[in-house]
């Protein structure tokens, strides 16, 4: 054997007795990664990122998405494009805090104490949220689950839940064990029920547990005036009152339903006292028809980004729900709210038809 080969015959030598050692070793430990896939000598020490990281970065825009779960602290990459299935669900379920404001602005912005309610980071002219506010939100993040509705609900008067109702619709809504807490066993807050889904969802009896306070009733049985003790004012109510005007359940006059499914059963028990109702992007239709019997005092109503109300030849032989309703019985209606729906000149005609002032309506 020349020289020159006696090195060369010993590295060979040397390798395969690794080799056999580590595979070994991997026998031991009954892991079946093959070799060549966890052991590479010519690997670099350094993160890709650092030594090549224009080249890493067009690789992973080129790269097709990836999905990742997440169980407790531990993120799975799972590599290759999202299935139709999942991405519908996402797409379904994720709703920033952008759009709910959107979604929930028409009847929000027209509440009386609500200017700083959708405001997240104080803007140039706008007022930033009161300390009260901050106050409540942390101890909504502080206590959850029981601890919440019984340490925490019974000391809040009925206007600091409803503001802090409407805040959560806005910014982090609730699941239904902190939403009916808060409402308590009126039903809603301060005379406002927001239910913001998929989060939450509307109880079928919900209506039917609360009693509605009654004044003098109409034929339909819906309250013609409401009481002295139910009209909003512009002033502002100090965080500590604790007045029995102020401390007493109004009737139930607010009612937001965004993104939840509400079954017929269950919107022939609004409230007749309802003055503001928004049913924005709801899964399934409703018989709009129904409303001016069951709410006759509404002055807005949000009807927006609801799929079964837009004007194209899906809608079958019924036509569309909007025609089916008879608006010269809504005599206090004001605001009309139908974002996304693109409605027909026709339907516009009939809403204002016979009314001394046109009603607005918002597209």
């Amino acid at each position: 054997m020349r020289s020159s080969d006696s090195p060369r015959h010993v590295n060979n030598l040397l390798h395969t007795l690794r080799g056999e050692q580590f595979r070994h070793s991997q026998n031991v430990r009954k892991d079946r990664t093959h070799l060549s896939s966890s052991h590479t000598h010519n690997s670099p020490t350094l993160p890709v990122s650092l030594i090549w990281p224009s080249e890493l970065e067009s690789e992973v825009e080129s790269s097709p998405p990836s999905t990742s779960t997440e169980t407790g602290d531990v993120a799975k990459v799972v590599a290759g494009p999202i299935p139709k299935s999942w991405a519908l669900k996402a797409n379904k379920n994720e709703h920033t805090t952008q759009t709910r404001r959107e979604a929930l602005s028409v009847v929000l912005s027209r509440l009386s104490g609500s200017k700083y309610i959708s405001i997240d980071v104080p803007s140039e002219g706008s007022s930033p949220p009161t300390l009260t506010l901050l106050c409540l939100r942390l101890l909504l993040s502080l206590n959850s689950g029981p601890e919440f509705a019984e340490y925490i609900v019974p000391y809040l008067p009925p206007h600091l839940r409803r503001d802090l109702l409407r805040y959560t619709a806005v910014h982090s809504p609730l699941s239904n064990s902190k939403l009916y807490a808060l409402c308590g066993p009126e039903g809603h807050a301060d005379g406002e029920l927001i239910v913001v889904g998929p989060q939450a969802t509307l109880q079928a009896d919900h209506f039917r547990k609360t009693t509605p306070h009654c004044g003098d009733q109409g034929p339909d049985g819906a309250n013609l005036e409401l009481a002295p003790g139910s009209v909003e004012t512009d002033a502002e109510e100090g965080w500590d009152s604790l007045d029995d005007e102020r401390s007493s359940p109004h009737p139930m006059r607010t009612f937001i339903l965004f993104s939840c499914y509400i079954s017929t059963f269950t919107l022939l028990t609004l409230p007749p006292t309802l003055t503001n109702l928004a049913l924005v992007n709801l899964p399934s239709s409703v018989p709009l028809h129904r409303l001016p019997g069951i709410c006759p005092l509404l002055s807005v109503l949000d009807l927006s980004y609801n799929n079964w109300l837009v004007s194209t030849g899906t809608l079958g032989k019924g036509g569309n729900p909007l025609d089916r309703v008879g608006w010269n019985r809504w005599n206090r209606l004001r605001v009309l709210a139908l974002r996304g729906c693109h409605i027909s000149v026709a339907i516009s005609e009939n809403i204002n038809r016979g009314r001394w002032t046109d009603v607005e309506i918002i597209r």
